[in-house]
């Protein structure tokens, strides 16, 4: 039975890691030995690997960075992995150079933003694939990035799309014309998400008359950020239809009850979020940005906007908002079917099995 070892940062809330979460489970149920590694203490995601039977080593000797390389290596080393798949730019380096101290192990990385611009870090990380297997980008915006900026890596680039559970996150029909729209984003809170902007935006669609909510759930290691979120929505004075709130477990739940799902990203891989949204039959408001016009058509399924442009922002949520109830009823449906067809497992795992085997 092949060994192999997923690798990421920790179990937090976040995209990349229900992406790699749903792998390792999707790997065991395929009759994989499959274990996960972290280093960072966060169970957020922790109860759906023990629910799989999966094992999960937290090296907490790793959690300083001087002393980190050691101490993953030692770990992947004792496990004797025949593949590691890595998610995340940090556990991608780590896992890289343990491959090229020896390692005899197929080894995966996966890309799961677009880069912007090429850091130090950057180029050390990309020299640093030259000894990796795959290059998995999760959308083409960055493969076609990889391969203007470093032909050596064209031969092991492969996309992967996120997938989505489409049988767990399922609509519930709602009656919009007799209910206050929600609009709805999920999002960590830093300045990639574009939330100023997105305040701008709300605060002109208010101005216009309509009524409606927006809730934000996500978390923060971004204080500094945080608190300029917090001091333009009391300079906007949005309190009574702008909510932030903590990431939730029951992330489904609020896809459900919302009306409209907007993402206002200045850059994505692809977004689980806007994925799941979709899978909901929540037509979805988001920048004209990265893969997203791959997967939002204007006035099909939703529509796109300019993310720096706080009045097309709010211009397509007014269109959204005033779409009569036969109208939105088909744009939720498009949303479904095009979820269906585009994220799912099936089409996910069969991609990643091409390369393990």
């Amino acid at each position: 039975m092949k060994k192999i070892l997923c690798f990421i940062d920790s179990l937090g809330a976040g995209g990349a890691q229900r992406q790699m979460v749903g792998l390792a489970v999707m790997l065991k149920e395929k009759g994989y030995n499959v274990k996960v590694l972290v280093y960072h203490d966060n169970p957020f995601f922790l109860q759906t690997l023990v629910d799989a039977q999966i094992d999960v080593e937290i090296n907490r000797k790793a959690t300083k960075h001087f002393s980190r390389i050691y101490y993953i290596y030692k770990s992947i080393n004792s496990f004797n992995p025949d593949v590691v798949i890595s998610y995340l730019d940090t556990p991608n380096i780590i896992a890289s150079i343990c491959k090229m101290l020896g390692g005899k192990f197929k080894l995966i990385v996966s890309e799961r933003n677009t880069t912007q611009k090429i850091t130090k870090i950057g180029r050390l990380k990309y020299y640093l694939f030259k000894k990796v297997d795959y290059v998995v980008p999760n959308s083409f915006t960055q493969k076609n990035f990889i391969k203007e900026h470093f032909k050596y890596l064209i031969p092991k680039l492969k996309v992967i799309p996120n997938f989505v559970d489409t049988d767990y996150f399922v609509p519930i029909k709602i009656n919009m014309p007799y209910k206050e729209p929600v609009i709805l984003t999920v999002g960590r809170i830093t300045p990639q998400k574009n939330i100023l902007t997105y305040l701008r935006a709300i605060a002109i669609l208010r101005a216009n008359g309509h009524k409606f909510k927006a809730v934000w759930y996500g978390n923060t290691d971004n204080i500094e950020y945080e608190s300029e979120c917090f001091r333009l929505l009391n300079e906007l004075n949005l309190h009574a239809v702008f909510e932030f709130r903590p990431a939730s477990a029951d992330v489904v739940k609020k896809y459900q009850e919302a009306t409209i799902f907007c993402l206002p990203s200045l850059f994505e891989g692809t977004p689980n979020v806007l994925c799941e949204a979709m899978s909901c039959g929540v037509p979805i408001v988001c920048s004209d940005v990265c893969d997203n016009s791959r997967l939002v058509e204007n006035s099909f399924n939703g529509y796109l906007f300019n993310p720096l442009d706080a009045n097309d922002i709010s211009d397509k949520l007014n269109r959204m908002l005033i779409l009569t109830k036969k109208e939105y009823d088909v744009m939720s449906d498009k949303c479904r079917f095009v979820a269906k067809e585009k994220f799912s497992k099936k089409n996910f795992i069969d991609s990643y099995l091409t390369i393990v085997q």
